[in-house]
């Protein structure tokens, strides 16, 4: 959007995994001087059946402090 980029990283089973790939690989570097907003977003696939089965969303900011 005009004030906020949104990051998403898709995996099978593992909000956490998404998560920790976009920190990891610092998907958010690109966007740090932007001055907007950045959200980054993790979704889980659950293969079984075949559809979402977990998301959850946070803030850089929040993102940077997890371990």
């Amino acid at each position: 959007t005009k004030n906020t980029v949104y990051i998403i990283e898709f995996k099978m089973n593992s909000v956490n995994s998404a998560l920790n790939q976009i920190k990891n690989k610092k998907y958010f570097e690109p966007y740090l001087n932007t001055g907007k907003n950045i959200v980054c977003a993790g979704v889980a696939f659950d293969k079984e059946k075949r559809n979402i089965s977990e998301y959850k969303a946070l803030n850089l900011d929040e993102l940077l402090l997890i371990n």
